[in-house]
């Protein structure tokens, strides 16, 4: 039997600042830019804590119209779950309206770009020393019948048909 840290998800509130300005993100910030950053009407600050004492990483990101963008992620370890764990946070709210999240690597940071890789990103633009990657929604291809009607499958979220209902 394995024990899990007890990480927790919370919003990034001022005095946690000069504590998140030490951990290495994706792009070096100063307080100036982070507090740039959360003022925008669309960006959402979150940090990841280790029991809810040590902030392990943080993430700022901002709402478009149909995706969601990373401003800046950082965690001590890229391996740990901390970030994994707001990233996955990022991924559960993607829906009909937003099925997309961005963000915007250099490429000089292996470290990085695996991390984002192994989360299901892809690079689509790569460009002045910079890798853009994208996370899509799964979609299913499948078609499901219940009754003889097919339902569409055309996002990643489940069919909700009671199981045994269904003709594939």
């Amino acid at each position: 039997m394995t024990t899990e840290h007890p990480l927790r998800t919370r919003w990034l509130i001022r005095r946690d600042m000069d504590e998140c300005l030490e951990i290495p993100g994706i792009t070096p910030w100063d307080a100036e830019d982070m507090v740039v950053a959360c003022r925008h009407k669309s960006s959402i600050s979150l940090v990841c804590e280790l029991d809810e004492v040590d902030i392990q990483a943080w993430m700022i990101y901002t709402i478009h119209r149909s995706c969601f963008e990373i401003a800046n992620l950082a965690a001590y370890d890229w391996e740990f779950g901390a970030c994994f764990e707001l990233v996955q946070k990022l991924v559960d709210k993607l829906g009909y309206e937003r099925d997309i999240i961005l963000v915007t690597v250099p490429e000089e940071q292996d470290d990085i770009l695996l991390f984002f890789r192994m989360c299901g990103f892809t690079a689509v633009i790569q460009q002045g020393g910079e890798i853009t990657m994208r996370y899509n929604l799964p979609t299913l291809l499948t078609m499901t019948r219940m009754n003889g009607v097919p339902i569409s499958r055309a996002t990643g979220f489940p069919c909700l048909v009671p199981e045994g209902e269904c003709n594939e």
